[in-house]
């Protein structure tokens, strides 16, 4: 089938199809980026509000924490230090987890167990830091711990045991566990 148009009103039909093609094309590219704009919006308010709400122009109110509280975030976060610093041992043999056991068992009345460090090795070390009442206290746990055959050594600065009043100590354990 051959085409009866003369070439003039073939090109005249091609470009009024090729108008009408940019012009539905542009209009569906202008609906598009209104859905995208309506779709964003919402978040831009939110961001909005945010910004004016922290920016300081509205009070924030902060009720004070009650001692139940701190104490309760207190506990939190010493017993999420405790899982970090017990993590290694947990994952580890028996035989470590028995050894401290053991120290924690060992210690005196009055006695505070702050932290413990566990490193491993041919010869493993256990560090623990806390608080006594006094340097007796502190040599009553050192005698306890030596008296341990799973101990090694134990090693206890001599300024933490010439303390007279309430203190920290460190004492170093090792041996093979």
């Amino acid at each position: 089938m051959a085409n009866v148009l003369p070439i003039r009103a073939q090109k005249d039909t091609w470009r009024f199809y090729r108008a009408r093609f940019l012009f539905v094309g542009s209009v569906a590219l202008l609906a598009a980026a209104l859905v995208a704009l309506l779709a964003l919006a919402p978040a831009y308010v939110v961001l909005r509000i945010e910004e004016h709400a922290l920016s300081g122009n509205t009070p924030l109110v902060m009720l004070p924490a009650s001692a139940q509280d701190r104490t309760d975030r207190t506990d939190i976060t010493r017993a999420q230090t405790l899982l970090v610093q017990l993590s290694p041992v947990a994952s580890s043999t028996t035989t470590s987890l028995d050894a401290l056991n053991a120290a924690m068992q060992a210690r005196p009345s009055g006695v505070v167990l702050r932290s413990l460090s566990y490193t491993t090795g041919k010869e493993s070390t256990i560090v623990i830091t806390g608080e006594a009442p006094g340097g007796a206290a502190i040599s009553a746990y050192r005698t306890a711990l030596s008296a341990d055959a799973r101990f090694k050594t134990v090693s206890v600065p001599i300024s933490d045991l010439a303390k007279t009043q309430r203190g920290t100590f460190t004492i170093t354990l090792t041996g093979a566990f």
